[in-house]
């Protein structure tokens, strides 16, 4: 069985350059809490996409298993996993050596917020109760998901993903 031997994360959520070597066939991995260990091992994950957008979004969305609601959206859930960065610029970028060969995940795109007309949103996939009469502000992502296992390069275009922002969906609530 192929297994890991050493894997840098240049860049996946709050991590950035950080470098594993001499990985054996079981490692453990402590630390305090939100200080990383999940993220690592979603990394590890993203090498085994097999470039495949969907399982991306399975590996974004493992989180969401254990929050109480799902208040996050697939969108935000896939939004988180880019560190923050340049306003709009998205990347990830993992690297890993197995026992047989070099593998590499990277994700790269640029985040926008667009005005949709809200008549092209009547019948559409998105559930939305009330929609409002002329444009609708939206989020949206682009680009490229990049695989490479040894040779072999896999390359899939990210078609633009959009959802519309509710008002104040950004804001905190206020406890009194």
């Amino acid at each position: 069985m192929a297994f890991i031997k050493e894997l840098y994360v240049e860049a996946y959520r709050g991590i950035h350059n950080l470098r594993i070597g001499d990985l054996k066939p079981v490692n453990l991995i402590v630390g305090d809490n939100n200080c990383g260990k999940t993220s690592v091992l979603e990394a590890i994950q993203l090498l085994r996409t097999s470039g495949n957008l969907a399982n991306v979004y399975k590996v974004a969305r493992q989180r969401d298993v254990l929050a109480i609601s799902n208040a996050n959206s697939i969108y935000d859930s896939f939004i988180c996993m880019f560190p923050h960065r340049k306003e709009g610029d998205l990347s990830i970028a993992v690297l890993g050596k197995s026992n047989k060969t070099d593998i590499s995940f990277t994700l790269s795109g640029r985040k926008d917020r667009i005005l949709l007309d809200a008549k092209e949103l009547q019948g559409s996939k998105y559930r939305i109760s009330e929609i409002p009469d002329g444009e609708v502000e939206a989020e949206a992502c682009e680009g490229e998901l990049i695989l490479k296992y040894g040779k072999t390069e896999k390359m899939q275009h990210i078609p633009s993903i959009s959802i519309p922002a509710s008002p104040g969906r950004h804001r905190q609530k206020r406890i009194s």
